[in-house]
């Protein structure tokens, strides 16, 4: 991985993780963005940025 490409990935976990710490400030976290049920726990123990649940895994989100 060139350095452009590791920057690049750095800098969207570093999102990944604010936005997780804006929906935890604001009590969305662990409620899928999408259709607003319970993230199970060992998806969140695996993923703790995660905004969806499983069944909304490839949905894009607008942060």
């Amino acid at each position: 991985m060139d350095a452009e490409h590791l920057v690049a990935a750095v800098s969207d976990q570093r999102r990944a993780v604010q936005d997780a710490l804006g929906r935890i400030e604001d009590g969305t976290y662990g409620r899928c963005a999408v259709c607003d049920r319970q993230i199970d726990d060992e998806r969140l123990e695996a993923r703790p940025e995660v905004p969806t649940c499983r069944e909304h895994a490839d949905t894009p989100v607008l942060s």
